[in-house]
């Protein structure tokens, strides 16, 4: 009687143990690896970073959008001044160009060489009305009286601010060879046009160069007579347009 109450012990001891492992077998199916620390642990981190990259993507596009604000910011504000506006380094730049020209021209020196050059261009109109076609008698007339009046001009500077130049005849022997010279075979009127168009660019030159005198009065005088020149200029230029088609 005890070894069977001893025997039926055991087998229920045995069935207890048996349930109680299929029980731990079935709770570990079901909850997986959520009850794994280290799993738990792996996950964590996994989200961790995933927010850390998402705050840092979110800082460089704000980042971005300030750069592009900034940067939108100053086209507006140069967009904003006059078209004719220029800054002050600019300006200041244009007045260094500008005082650093050392292609400017004595007063003494400008005065001379342009008295000079008007005496040759009256004396060669008075040969261009004597031996030239009728076609250039109204330039030549015209250059006549512009250029004595100009040269009156002149001599008027020069007496008022006690400007040293050549008297008369040095000055026409300056002249003389600046004058008219007629090449052989060359007919008078293409001689006479193309001595013009050539003697009136050099003018211009030196015109432009006593534009930026440091002389008052002959910087006024020179600026005054350039858009005179270039008139002759134009002139000699439609002359000789004319000669070609005759």
């Amino acid at each position: 009687m005890k070894n069977t109450l001893l025997s039926a012990a055991i087998i229920a001891a045995l069935g207890f143990s048996v349930t109680l492992h299929a029980n731990q077998q079935e709770q570990e199916t079901t909850t997986g690896t959520t009850n794994n620390p280290t799993t738990g642990n792996t996950i964590d981190n996994d989200v961790n970073n995933a927010d850390r990259n998402r705050m840092d993507r979110d800082r460089q596009d704000r980042n971005q959008d300030n750069t592009l604000n900034e940067t939108d910011r100053d086209m507006n504000r140069e967009d904003s001044r006059p078209a004719n506006a220029l800054t002050t380094n600019e300006t200041n730049r244009n007045l260094e160009r500008y005082n650093m020209d050392d292609n400017a021209i004595e007063a003494e020196e400008f005065v001379e060489t342009a008295a000079a050059k008007g005496i040759a261009e009256v004396e060669t109109a008075r040969m261009a009305l004597d031996e030239g076609s009728p076609a250039l008698h109204g330039f030549a007339n015209k250059m006549i009286e512009d250029h004595s009046a100009a040269n009156d001009e002149l001599r008027a500077i020069a007496q008022a601010e006690g400007l040293e130049v050549a008297d008369d005849p040095t000055l026409m022997d300056r002249a003389k060879a600046m004058i008219l010279s007629v090449r052989s075979g060359e007919s008078f009127d293409e001689a006479y046009i193309n001595n013009q168009i050539e003697a009136h660019e050099e003018t211009i030159e030196l015109f432009e160069r006593g534009a930026r005198s440091d002389h008052p009065e002959v910087r006024t005088f020179a600026q005054n007579k350039l858009p005179v020149l270039q008139e002759h200029l134009r002139m000699a230029n439609d002359l000789k347009a004319q000669h070609m088609t005759r």
